[in-house]
């Protein structure tokens, strides 16, 4: 689906200035689309149950927190922008308890596939 495709539906997302919300009104602008966000959320995780209830449409990356729902995915044309999630820390022998619980949350939530 195109941008323009898009261009009357009502979007979930996060808040301005979250990575997610910046990287899709960029692609968007770049349209010379401005999209209508019906809810904005500020944990990622939960935009599929929005999207399940029917309030609109969201571009996500793909998360765990689709598995289950009754959402499909769509390909944009063209593809949304990519962008990196890194974290880093001090090398050692072993993360501290609270990195590795960060990490272990990352892995959880994010599903890692070849593209965005």
């Amino acid at each position: 689906m195109s941008p323009a495709e898009l261009a009357d539906e009502p979007f979930i997302d996060l808040p301005p200035g979250f990575c997610n919300r910046i990287r899709t009104d960029n692609d968007f602008r770049r349209a010379g689309i401005t999209r209508a966000i019906a809810v904005e959320v500020s944990d990622i995780t939960t935009i599929p149950g929005y999207v399940e209830s029917g309030i609109g449409l969201a571009l996500v990356p793909p998360l765990a927190a689709e598995d289950g729902r009754r959402v499909a995915s769509l390909d944009l044309d063209p593809p949304a922008a990519s962008w990196t999630l890194a974290a880093a820390s001090l090398g050692g022998p072993a993360p501290r308890p609270a990195v590795q619980a960060f990490l272990d949350l990352v892995d959880t939530h994010v599903l890692r596939r070849d593209r965005y």
